[in-house]
């Protein structure tokens, strides 16, 4: 009996864990309070009014307020890999999906970094805007899940687990990664982060004090 629960905890043991990247994490919820904000302030300025100045307005941030919620709660997901199994779950809902290692046919990540277009008389540095990762699972019925949520070296970690564990090259120990990295993973999000933080907490001030 003790044998039979060892092996049962054994195989939902979770031996890699992903953590989500903070872009797709911190700029949708923070884009969301900001238009919000934005929301209030043209509401505001209209005298509670609606006019065809403002109404347009109140439409375009509502919008994108919701936008970036509905964005916030679809894309933050993250993988869980045991020796059986890969585990998909949304972070905010209570879904999550249970796939068979043996069901899988292959994973793969593609990025690409994204710029703006700045005149030409601008710094080439600053156009940088963010990495986009777009992490993707092949079944072998040919279904395919993409995910947006997993860093560079976050997926190069989980890929290594997920490959010893598929073929079984010997105890595999549970890992998990380092804090250096997914800073690393995340400069671009604690960038923005950051950013949108300050204009956030500034337009709120001011909507507080007028």
């Amino acid at each position: 009996m003790l044998e039979k629960k060892r092996k049962e905890q054994l195989m939902t043991e979770i031996i890699y864990k992903t953590r989500p990247k903070l872009f797709i994490l911190l700029t949708p919820i923070l884009g969301a309070i900001f238009c919000g904000l934005l929301f209030w302030l043209t509401w505001t300025k209209s005298t509670n009014n609606l006019d065809i100045i403002s109404l347009p307005f109140l439409i375009l941030f509502a919008t994108l307020s919701s936008l970036c919620l509905i964005n916030f709660i679809k894309n933050n997901k993250t993988i869980k890999l045991t020796k059986e199994n890969i585990i998909i779950s949304s972070l905010f809902l209570p879904v999550r999906k249970t796939f068979s290692l043996t069901e899988i046919a292959t994973i793969s990540q593609m990025t690409k970094d994204i710029f703006a277009m700045l005149p030409n008389d601008m710094p080439s540095n600053l156009s940088f805007i963010y990495t986009s990762t777009i992490t993707t699972f092949s079944f072998l019925d040919n279904k395919q899940i993409k995910l947006r949520s997993i860093g560079k070296s976050d997926f190069e970690q989980f890929n290594k687990a997920y490959r010893k564990t598929k073929n079984n090259e010997g105890k595999i120990k549970k890992n998990s990664q380092s804090k250096l990295d997914y800073i690393g993973d995340n400069i671009d999000g604690i960038i923005w982060g950051v950013l949108i933080l300050v204009l956030t907490i500034g337009l709120g001030h001011e909507l507080l004090t007028t």
